[in-house]
């Protein structure tokens, strides 16, 4: 197989990178053995976010492959936006004293000091969305973009008692 090179950053193709990672997969998987099938009753854990005060989570929806991408224009640019948006949200969430945590995947855990939770994203809902939360309280769910004053009127709100 010839080993084809990015004129760009002159690295290897994806398939050389895909058969290097296979192989360092099957050797981790051999050497670990027993603990690979200790593992086997959970393949993919539930990520957690610890909340321990008001803060406010972004979520996306991971799309399966580049492909998925290039068939959904949609979709790319609801997840560019996102990622524009909240690179200027968290530092002034952060400014306010709201956490701003970062949430591939539309499951995943909250950890709060007192309880424990799970968070599913709305099956007809948009590939992106916001989870505001605070220790004790029910949390509130925006979908969609929502610009940097948007997203921090919302948590003052929900902070508050004041939000729909």
């Amino acid at each position: 197989m010839p080993l084809d090179r990015n004129p760009l950053t002159g690295t290897r193709s994806m398939a050389v990178h895909a058969h290097a990672v296979s192989l360092a997969v099957l050797v981790g998987c051999c050497a670990m053995g027993s603990l690979s099938a200790q593992r086997r009753h959970d393949p993919s854990p539930v990520p957690v976010q610890r909340v321990t005060r008001l803060s406010v989570i972004a979520f996306w929806q991971v799309p399966a492959s580049d492909s998925v991408l290039e068939a959904d224009p949609d979709l790319a640019s609801a997840l560019d936006d996102q990622q524009y948006y909240w690179a200027n949200t968290r530092a002034l969430l952060e400014a306010h004293g709201i956490s701003a945590l970062d949430q591939p995947g539309r499951v995943f855990i909250v950890q709060e000091p007192r309880r424990r939770w799970r968070f599913r994203a709305a099956p007809d809902s948009g590939a992106t969305g916001f989870l505001i939360v605070a220790p004790g309280r029910a949390p509130r769910v925006l979908y969609n973009r929502q610009f940097p004053d948007e997203l921090l009127s919302a948590a003052q709100a929900y902070a508050a008692g004041t939000d729909p």
